[in-house]
């Protein structure tokens, strides 16, 4: 009974409901399953530690956004080359977040993630707030840092209100998941069930001209290799050799059989 209660604390604690929309890729991890605590960890914010990156990212929890610095990041319905980086991050992870955790999104995945609002301050100022990045230029964060955060929080300011940062409740992402919502970065500052992605390991496709009968399908019906011929130019043959090859392998190879079985009986 102790041990089903634990359990049962545990499923509770995380409510295995967002059909496995939120992946995420972690490196150096071998385990099964296992939480991550961001809490309890140093994280890292990406291929930079110089003190402005550092500084814009914290900046976006001033403005109510959790702390992308601090939080597990994970991507929502990742699709195209989104899915296709996963590997490049490590091994791929179903996420079950702690339920009632609050979420930040960034919908700029073309880069990566939401650094990508630091790197490529241009590309997010044309094509999701539609001006000039003239506006956006932000004096030297080791000469004036005040002057700095208010240049970025101005910007910053401006993503979140035209929805491209944002924040979102527990509730809010799993009816997003529930509706197939698009693409996403999301990250959160609660401690999140990581489960591994077992990939599906597909049986290897024949090749297009394998032939349907093998030497040992006619062993089994005692056919000796001298007899292989006449099977072909039989009617039970000839109708195996104008099988079409657009039609399933494996169909084509039950239809092959039946008849070589059928001219068996046959002789």
């Amino acid at each position: 009974m102790k041990y089903l209660k634990l359990f049962e604390e545990f499923t509770d604690r995380f409510p295995d409901v967002f059909n496995k929309s939120l992946i995420r890729g972690v490196k150096g991890m071998d385990k099964d399953e296992y939480i991550d605590d961001p809490k309890s960890r140093n994280v890292r914010i990406g291929s930079s530690d110089d003190e402005d990156y550092r500084e814009f990212l914290f900046n976006y929890s001033r403005l109510g956004i959790p702390d992308p610095t601090k939080s597990v990041h994970m991507y929502f319905n990742p699709s195209g080359l989104t899915l296709n980086q996963l590997d490049n991050f490590g091994k791929s992870y179903n996420i079950i977040p702690q339920e009632g955790s609050t979420f930040g999104f960034n919908k700029e995945l073309r880069n990566g993630g939401l650094g990508s609002t630091w790197w490529f301050v241009r590309d997010m100022v044309r094509d999701f707030l539609g001006k000039d990045s003239q506006e956006y230029r932000f004096p030297s964060y080791y000469e004036n840092k005040d002057l700095f955060i208010e240049a970025i929080t101005k910007y910053q300011k401006d993503l979140i209100g035209a929805g491209v940062v944002g924040k979102l409740t527990y509730d809010e992402l799993l009816k997003m998941s529930k509706e197939e919502g698009k693409p996403l970065q999301v990250w959160t500052e609660s401690p999140c069930l990581h489960k591994r992605v077992q990939k599906e390991v597909k049986d290897p496709k024949p090749y297009k001209n394998e032939p349907v009968l093998s030497k040992s399908d006619f062993e089994n019906l005692g056919i000796s290799p001298e007899q292989i011929p006449e099977f072909y130019e039989s009617d039970f043959g000839r109708k195996v050799k104008r099988f079409k090859e657009a039609a399933p392998y494996e169909l084509r190879r039950e239809e092959a059989l039946k008849l070589l079985n059928s001219w068996k009986e046959s002789i």
